[in-house]
């Protein structure tokens, strides 16, 4: 009976899900890490897995990558599996399942053609879901120094006034005008740490709070762990967490990526303040 039971293969029953309130997991497909992290942020966003799912399905049937991710959602949302294939997906988008990418290159390119199969849509809550939760707007602020003294014309980079005719000099920032729901902070990975079979390669987790429940879970590709409440308060099992650097970090209430260097308590750091304020999501490459 033992080698019969033996050649059916694993049992179902413990690739089954923890409880109906816990989150499946992806498969990773050999370096396709960099994309479960994206792809669990967005789904785990409430807004935007509505969006996709108010698509039409003659869209659906125009847009192949749509199609797969509203079906990859569907499956991340009714299977009782721990971990859906990714596959599929995967596929649809041609990537090289054997080439670790970037998670902030992978997002950015997913987004922008997301932007454009969803415009075919005659719904606006489709048709803009992607400009509604992660665009905002900024302005380029000049300020001049000294703006009524003479100024020797000197230096490539002067700023040129039109209203003076002449070049001064000036300094330049950016401003936030509007703020959109979800920001994505792109933090610098420049710190190397001596860990990992490669020095090119590495791997991608996400820690992202659920909306509705305010559990925190981590999702590393097929295995997907509870967190609690303050994962990353002082105190926590996960307070002295392993040194890792941030990829992104996305929040409700900011509109500017930012750039900086973080590693070990830096991020955990960072993670506590994102924490208090409401974020909702954290990509993380080891």
């Amino acid at each position: 009976m033992s080698e019969i039971v033996h050649s059916l293969g694993p049992d179902p029953s413990k690739e089954l899900r923890a409880s109906t309130s816990s989150p499946a997991g992806l498969t990773n497909l050999g370096a396709t890490c960099y994309a479960n992290s994206i792809l669990q942020c967005l789904y785990m966003n409430k807004s935007f897995r509505e969006g996709v799912f108010s698509v039409e399905p003659n869209v659906l049937k125009e847009q192949p990558v749509l199609d797969q991710l509203a079906r990859l959602f569907a499956r991340l949302h009714a299977s009782k599996m721990a971990f859906v294939d990714s596959g599929p997906f995967i596929k649809t988008l041609e990537l090289d399942n054997g080439v670790q990418q970037d998670s902030h290159e992978f997002l950015t390119l997913l987004l922008s053609l997301l932007e454009r199969c969803l415009s075919c849509s005659k719904l606006s809550k489709a048709r803009t879901i992607v400009q509604d939760i992660f665009r905002g707007s900024v302005s380029h602020v000049t300020i001049l120094d000294d703006y009524l003294s003479v100024e020797e014309l000197e230096g490539e980079n002067q700023y040129y006034c039109e209203s003076c005719e002449t070049r001064v000099d000036a300094t330049r920032s950016i401003k936030l005008r509007s703020l959109p729901v979800v920001l994505n902070f792109q933090l610098k990975r420049c710190v190397f740490l001596p860990k990992g079979s490669a020095v090119n390669s590495g791997h991608y987790i996400a820690h992202i709070k659920d909306e509705n429940t305010g559990q925190w879970w981590e999702f590393d590709d097929e295995h997907v762990s509870n967190l609690g409440r303050h994962p990353f308060s002082e105190g926590s099992s996960n307070y002295a967490a392993k040194s890792v650097q941030t990829e992104p970090v996305v929040h409700p209430s900011c509109s500017e990526s930012i750039d900086a260097v973080a590693t070990g308590s830096h991020v955990e750091c960072l993670a506590r303040k994102i924490q208090t304020s409401g974020a909702k999501s954290i990509t993380m490459r080891v």
